[in-house]
């Protein structure tokens, strides 16, 4: 019976959507929505962490190359792929970010009733 009201909910044009309806609808999807945030927010911890490791594993390099003289070459591959790390974390940050955003915007014309 509800997933029929779900139904008449979702074919229903936005515009003549009561506020009435919409917390039945918007409720899953405020809590879909902060389960999704909750696994990015892991995700990006953890490859937060993998990172700072690897920057420790840079600087610990670095100092061992330093007190035996060289490693240069070495020192500055550990810094490239630092750099790839950090480069890969900011854009799966950016497009998560931009999900979510789209997720919000599209909950935001359910529980309103407007057309965007």
């Amino acid at each position: 019976m509800e997933n029929m009201h779900l139904r008449r909910v979702r074919t229903m044009p936005r515009h003549s959507q009561s506020l009435t309806m919409a917390p039945y609808s918007s409720v899953s999807l405020v809590e879909q929505l902060e389960d999704r945030i909750l696994c990015h927010e892991k995700t990006t911890a953890a490859l937060v962490e993998h990172a700072f490791r690897i920057k420790d594993d840079i600087v610990n390099s670095l100092q061992k190359m330093q007190n035996k003289g060289g490693g240069d070459r070495l020192a500055r591959l550990f810094l490239e792929e630092h750099i790839r790390n950090i480069t890969a974390i900011v854009k799966q940050l950016n497009r998560d970010i931009e999900v979510l955003q789209e997720q919000i915007r599209a909950r935001d014309n359910i529980s309103y009733g407007t057309n965007s």
